[in-house]
C-alpha cells in the first residue's frame, strides 16, 4: 500500500486530534473534581465553649451528596431518622445528660444536595454552658466513636467517599485525670 503526502499528513492530523479531544476531556474532569474535608472549630467565650464540626468542599468542582450514614462506636446509628432528629440524638447518646449544653446548629447535607467548591455545611455546633477549661478534652473525647460517612460525586458521576474515620475529635493529654465527666 502506497500512501502520498496528504494522507499522511492526514493520518497524523486525526491522531494529533484525537490525542488533543482525550487530554482536553481529563482536563474537565479534573477541574471540576470535589473533595470534602472536615475541620473542628473550638471557641471559648463569656458563655462557655463551643464546638463545632464542618465539612467543607475544599476542592474545585461542586459535589453531589448520593449517601449519608452516621455510626456510633462503630455501628450504624438511628439509620432511618431524619438528619436533623439524628444529630440531636447522636449528641444526647455521646453527652447522655452528663453536661449542661445547648446545640445551636446541626444537620447533614440531604441526598442530592449539592455543596459548591470552598463551601462549608456545619453538622453540629455545641455549646457547653458554664464549662471549665481543663475538662475541654474530656469533653470532646465523648465523641470519638462516632464516625460520619458521605458518598458523594462530580458532575461527571465519579465517586467518592468522606469519611472522619481515623480522626478523633479528641485525645486526652498524657497523665490527664477525670474531673467532671
Amino acid at each position: 500500500m502506497n500512501f502520498d503526502d496528504a494522507t499522511i499528513i492526514a493520518i497524523c492530523a486525526l491522531v494529533l486530534t484525537v490525542g488533543q479531544m482525550w487530554t482536553n476531556r481529563r482536563h474537565n474532569r479534573l477541574s471540576v473534581r470535589p473533595h470534602l474535608d472536615s475541620h473542628i472549630r473550638r471557641i471559648w467565650s463569656d458563655q462557655g465553649f463551643t464546638v463545632s464540626l464542618a465539612v467543607r468542599n475544599v476542592g474545585i468542582g461542586p459535589c453531589i451528596t448520593k449517601d449519608v450514614r452516621v455510626f456510633k462506636d462503630g455501628a450504624r446509628f438511628m439509620e432511618t431518622a431524619g438528619h436533623a432528629v439524628l444529630i440531636e440524638a447522636l449528641v444526647d447518646a455521646c453527652i447522655q445528660r452528663k453536661l449542661n449544653y445547648r446545640l445551636s446548629n446541626h444537620g447533614l447535607p440531604g441526598i442530592g444536595c449539592g455543596i459548591k467548591a470552598a463551601e462549608e455545611h456545619c453538622i453540629a455546633e455545641i455549646l457547653f454552658i458554664n464549662l471549665p477549661r481543663n475538662v475541654q478534652h474530656e469533653v470532646e473525647a465523648l465523641f470519638n466513636g462516632v464516625r460520619i460517612e458521605i458518598d458523594y460525586e462530580s458532575f461527571y458521576g465519579e465517586r467518592w467517599t468522606f469519611t472522619t474515620e481515623g480522626e478523633p475529635i479528641a485525645k486526652a493529654p498524657e497523665g490527664a485525670k477525670s474531673s467532671v465527666i
